[in-house]
């Protein structure tokens, strides 16, 4: 799971770089951008919870997990 949890990492890296020097004509793009990506992980995390965590849950402790996912939600929504 940490793989994909990078790949969201990386996607967010260039906005974190970037938001200083985007000008004007680029903030619209750069606001798609954003919502793109939170809308991603949005869509990951409620799968992890929906299909994922069940799944984990027969045979692990996922208390953690979900709890981390709890912790989470207030920034997600």
């Amino acid at each position: 799971m940490s793989h994909i949890h990078n790949i969201y990492i990386r996607g967010l890296n260039p906005v974190w770089v970037n938001v200083p020097r985007v000008q004007s004509k680029d903030e619209r793009a750069l606001v798609g951008y954003c919502l793109g990506a939170v809308e991603s992980i949005q869509f990951h995390h409620d799968g992890e919870e929906i299909t994922v965590f069940p799944v984990f849950a027969k045979g692990l402790d996922m208390r953690k997990n979900i709890g981390g996912h709890e912790a989470s939600e207030s920034c997600l929504l």
